[in-house]
């Protein structure tokens, strides 16, 4: 069970979240009825009349006062709105991550680069809607039974949750970071993963480590960060870390968050301290480390091969796959479609020449490629994967 509280949520995020409109004139009512019953001198006579019947062995008990009722139905109603605060901020997260009210979609377009003059085809970026029963089916509750909140110059950053697919090398941390004074005009999207939310700070995920404030010998990741525009405001920027298992690791979920600020020196006296999670990094200038919990949503994933051969074992999950590289093409070419056929004859294009419709992807030293989806898929409703053409079933 979350143990987030109403208060907790409300001030994590800034105060954005809404009870739903019930329960909040559920709430009212019944504040106003236990304000408007009898006095505390009725109210003991009500418990005496209670307490005498059942000394008298009548074998039933008094009739509990209607104000104690009313505020049993006023701890239920609590109960409604914290669990509906929770399930609000979780919905935010699979908005974030995987829908189109964070983000916008970006067309096909050219791009100079402006060191050396050239032009490319920047790919076409679809953000899907948001399917919201599928969400609550394959992820459920993805915030941590704790948020993690730390501080460094003045920012305060808040984890909420994470999820991750193990076996398929990926995963998502949302967040919060507030800032003293806001952001003015330095927050900018990040559309393909490549740029910074906000100037000289950036996230990443590494290994935990016993010894806490070295970052060299962890397992690095792979990462983009993207800015969910909907709940974003001036002073706190809501985010979610799209990071695949880059190096050798272990599948653990015990994970460190690494923070680059360089204009946050490592003297700070409120880094390391018992209520900041913060640590300066000892061996790497400019970077902080935050290590996260360990309960991290884990999500199910399926197996795919290729339907001729048997070969190519793919691992799908709703928010990522990978794949042995070397079992569809060779070592030195790159894999540059794949698609995700669904059982109503719909296909999802992860990528194709010209669409990117993914956060993150990468090759590891292995030859294995992680690929980070832009959207939620329902693995009930996969039919097969094509990866070059080449068409692949479950196992």
């Amino acid at each position: 069970m979350n143990r987030f509280s109403e208060t907790d949520l409300k001030r994590i995020l800034g105060g954005q979240l809404s009870i739903p409109e019930a329960t909040e004139k559920s709430w009212e009512a019944a504040c106003r009825q236990i304000q408007d019953q009898q006095s505390p001198k009725e109210d003991m006579a009500l418990k005496r009349q209670s307490l005498a019947k059942d000394q008298k062995g009548t074998g039933k008990k008094g009739r509990p006062p209607k104000r104690m009722i009313l505020i049993a139905a006023l701890i239920g109603v609590f109960a409604c709105a914290v669990a509906a605060v929770s399930l609000a901020v979780s919905t935010d997260f699979y908005e974030a991550a995987f829908g189109n009210k964070s983000r916008t979609s970006v067309k096909s377009h050219e791009v100079t680069d402006p060191v050396k003059g050239t032009t490319h085809l920047a790919p076409a970026k679809e953000q899907t809607e948001l399917d919201q029963e599928a969400a609550q089916k394959w992820l459920g509750d993805i915030l941590f039974e704790e948020p993690v909140v730390g501080y460094f110059g003045d920012y305060t950053l808040t984890v909420l949750g994470g999820v991750e697919d193990l076996e398929g090398e990926n995963g998502r941390l949302y967040f919060t970071l507030y800032k003293e004074g806001g952001f003015g005009d330095q927050l900018k999207q990040n559309y393909y993963g490549r740029e910074q939310i906000i100037p000289d700070i950036s996230f990443g995920m590494v290994e935990q480590s016993a010894e806490r404030q070295r970052l060299q010998g962890r397992g690095f990741f792979g990462k983009a960060c993207y800015l969910d525009e909907s709940k974003t405001t001036q002073d706190t920027a809501y985010m979610v870390l799209t990071y695949g298992m880059k190096e050798a690791y272990e599948k653990s979920p015990e994970k460190t968050l690494s923070i680059w600020c360089p204009q946050v020196g490592s003297d700070d006296e409120a880094l390391g301290t018992p209520d900041n999670p913060v640590v300066p990094c000892a061996d790497s200038e400019g970077y902080l480390l935050m290590d996260l919990p360990s309960d991290f949503t884990q999500v199910e994933h399926i197996r795919f091969k290729d339907a001729q051969n048997g070969s190519g074992s793919i691992t799908l999950s709703p928010i990522g796959l990978s794949l042995n590289q070397l079992a569809f093409s060779g070592v030195g070419d790159g894999i540059n479609d794949i698609r995700i056929e669904f059982k109503d004859g719909s296909v999802y294009v992860v990528a194709d020449q010209e669409t990117m419709n993914l956060d993150y992807s990468f090759i590891t030293k292995k030859y294995r490629l992680v690929t980070c989806f832009n959207r939620l898929v329902d693995l009930d409703d996969v039919a097969a994967i094509y990866v070059e053409g080449r068409k692949c079933i479950p196992e």
